[in-house]
This record gives C-alpha cells, structure tokens and sequence, in this order.
C-alpha cells in the first residue's frame, strides 16, 4: 500500500519512485461562524486495492459546467495514480466521481506515465492537461507531460503524451516534473485556448541536474518541449534548485515560482522574463531564511498573485514558531520586499494549523485561502500532530480556521490535506485532504470536501 510520509522532503524523496479556472471571477461572501457547512463530497479507496484512487494531493479545477477534475498520488487499476471527475446531481446536490484514466494501466514501462502530482489545466474544449512524475521512456522513469480528451459525451477520455522527459542526453530536457502547467490569463480565469504555451517545472535534470523550468506547445502540428531555464546555473546553486510547485504567469509574460533546494533547502523564489529570442532570464526575489532561527520561514511553496500584483504564499518550516509562515512578496528585483503575514502555530497546540504544504488562492476581495497540512483543533492523529485546517486570512482580521479536519473517529471526515483549495462562483470553497474518509481506517483514501455558506 502507498505510504504517505509526514514531511514535504521525505514525500519528494519517495515520489521518485513511484512506479480554479473560475477563482478571480468572483470576490466571496465572508464566511460567518455559524453560517459555514462543512461536508465530505467523496472518500477514496471505497475499492478493493484503492482501485478508484488513493491520495489526491493536487488542487482541484473546475471547468465552465461545474464539474470538478483532479488526480490522485497512488491507487487505480495499476496503483500507479488516476484523473478524476467529481460531477454534482442537479436535483439531489450530491457528487458523484468518476475515474477518467488509470495511469499504468497497460503495465510496464508505463509509457503513459505513474504518480500525477500537479494541478490539471482544462481548456475551453474540456481537454485536460497535466503532468505525471514517473513512467514516460522505457528505463528513463522522467515522467511526462499529458492531455486527456473526451468524446462527444465526455464519458469515455484518450489520454496523448505530449512529452516524455529524459529525452535528451543526461535528462537535459528535465527529469520528474512535480509541478502541474500553467499559461498566460490562468491567474484571471481565462480558459486555455489549447494552442499556446503551457509552462511548468521539473524537479531534476537540465544542464545542471537540479531542475528545470520548460514551456512546452503545438508546432506544425506535434507538441515540442522547450527548456527555457536549468537551475544551478549560478555557483552554490544561489540561483535555486529543486523546483517543484507550479509557476504563475503575470499579464505581462513573466513568470513566478520557488524551488525547495538551495542554502540546506532554504529555498528561493524566483522571477524569469523573456529576454527576447527566445531566451529567458532569471532573478532570484527571496532567498529564505535570512532572519536568525529562519523567521522568516523556509522552504516555501507556490506563489499566487493577487490583485495588486503582489505574490502571495507559504513556507513549510521556519516562522517564529518553526511551524512554517504566510508571506507576501512585492515583485521589485532582486531583494523585493518580504513581509510575514502569520507565523503558524502561534496558538496553544497549534489550534491555528502548522506546516503548509500547498499554494493559497486570494479572491477579488484579497481575502486568502489556503490549507496546513498538520495542525488544528481535530481529534489528535497517531503522531499527535492534529490533522490540518483550511484557513482565511484578511488583512483586517488575521488568520481565522475555517475547518479542522480529523475531528471524526478513524479521520473519517479527512486528514492532511496536501493540496490548495478552490473557490467557485458562488463561493464555494472546494479542496482534498491525502488520507482518512470513511474508507481510510489505515489512514489510507482521502476526501474531496466542500465548505459552503
């Protein structure tokens, strides 16, 4: 059975070897205490073997008629992941899933890929776009980047690769793309037309073997895979390493992230801009962990931009309790302003979460959302660590919980979430926890859940 360990290093580690679209329509209406309903829309691994899924631990995206899509780490006919699709009953108000694709499912090398971890980018015909972290070429296991298309009914899906990493000499294309894709407008809602570029990261591999960030798009016809930065290019690797969370795209082409390695996995946020034939260039915005004891927090996780253009996110470690922080960066060039906005586990047993894992989501009011991994006020789990939280920060009022999960026998209503969450027009908050639900009494499964007004 898949294992899901507690750190974000130690979960990277094992993935090697694993054989919101509508957000920024809509500002939300402010959650009250009383008016909040919290509920399990799914449980996973309701099969024998997990065969319908195991440990979702990408966002959840939407597409225009509601249906929500996302994958799963392990589990599936060939315990290699799934894509799935949650659709909601008019009449009854109830969700029902539907795995898509089974990665894996023809067996060995798994050309198809193993172990989808990043957010799935719909485009405007319903196709789906992803990545997958191992499988691809045979004895490579780079992983790939996929599509997924419908027919007609959209019941029965084909899944393309469109690239297998390692293709080229000593993985100089990139090795193990952890991260899912992202395109110019995905931050303002605008649904991917399916022919521009798609851009991500990959964890290892490039000229240096420490990552890659790559666009990838149609050319005559065939998909074609661009390296547009290799990490470590600088001495001591002070230009980052490691990427694995998705990149953010600005209106003006530029693009946004982190890598989790560099300085003892202090990690780096970093800005590249096209430099004009075709070439990128690179500026390092944050190095973490420049305060004493990290107060300032470290290895961080993808950023999101909100409305006033700044980046907004979280660190897994440092802060002023060590429990991991939410931050915001002002772009202005190397040594761009930082400011902590919540140190985690300021509150006795870490009632107000700890360790954030996943990218937050802002809407148009600059509320913020975002999940922790371990933390809250839920029944306390095996390792005592409670069994995380969605939380909203306002600038007025701080940091409020908004759910704590594990608060049912066996962690039946959910734990750890792992992933973001995603807000619909109506407000909706919508997101997945990596274990427990009603079939995870060996804290196996997860859950989709939704916290509405």
């Amino acid at each position: 059975m898949l294992q899901i360990e507690k750190s974000r290093s130690a979960a990277l580690r094992r993935s090697f070897h694993l054989s919101l679209a509508v957000l920024a329509a809509s500002a939300l209406v402010p959650f009250g205490a009383a008016s909040a309903k919290q509920r399990t829309v799914s449980s996973f691994c309701s099969k024998a073997s997990c065969a319908d899924g195991t440990s979702p631990s990408a966002d959840l995206v939407m597409d225009e008629a509601g249906n929500l899509y996302g994958t799963t780490l392990g589990g599936g006919v060939s315990s290699s992941g799934t894509v799935f699709r949650l659709s909601r009953d008019t009449e009854t108000g109830k969700w029902k899933r539907k795995v898509l694709h089974n990665f894996c499912q023809h067996g060995y090398p798994c050309a198809d890929g193993t172990a989808p971890t990043g957010k799935l980018v719909v485009d405007a015909s319903g196709n789906l776009y992803g990545t997958a972290l191992g499988g691809g070429k045979p004895a490579q296991d780079a992983g790939v980047v996929f599509k997924l298309s419908p027919d007609a009914g959209h019941e029965r899906w084909k899944l393309s690769v469109l690239h297998a990493f390692c293709e080229k000499k000593n993985c100089g294309d990139g090795k193990s793309p952890a991260s899912g894709l992202t395109y110019q407008g995905a931050s303002t809602g605008v649904p991917y037309d399916g022919t521009s570029p798609l851009f991500g990261t990959a964890q290892s591999g490039g000229v240096h073997g420490r990552g890659v960030a790559f666009q990838i798009a149609p050319v005559s016809g065939q998909w074609s895979e661009t390296v547009i930065y290799s990490f470590c290019t600088i001495s001591n690797c002070s230009d980052g390493a490691q990427p694995w969370q998705n990149l953010v795209m600005d209106g003006g082409g530029n693009l946004f992230g982190v890598t989790y390695g560099r300085d003892q996995q202090n990690g780096v946020a970093f800005e590249l801009s096209p430099a004009g034939g075709g070439a990128w260039k690179e500026m390092v915005l944050r190095n973490f962990c420049q305060d004493q004891n990290c107060a300032d927090g470290r290895a961080p996780n993808g950023l999101t931009i909100d409305s006033s253009g700044d980046l907004v996110g979280t660190t897994y470690y440092g802060g002023a309790r060590g429990a991991g922080t939410l931050f915001k960066i002002t772009p202005a060039g190397s040594g761009s302003p930082y400011t902590v906005l919540h140190h985690f586990c300021s509150k006795d047993y870490c009632a107000d979460g700890s360790a954030p894992s996943s990218t937050v989501t802002v809407d148009a009011a600059g509320y913020v959302y975002g999940t922790t991994y371990n933390g809250g006020m839920g029944y306390q789990d095996r390792d005592q660590k409670g069994g995380g939280t969605v939380f909203r920060y306002t600038p007025s009022g701080g940091l409020r919980v908004l759910r704590n999960f594990c608060t049912e026998q066996n962690c039946a209503d959910g734990e750890y979430p792992n992933a973001g969450v995603l807000i619909d027009g109506s407000g909706n908050i919508f997101g997945t926890t990596q274990l427990g639900g009603k079939h995870g009494a060996t804290y196996q499964g997860g859950t989709a859940f939704q916290i509405s007004h």
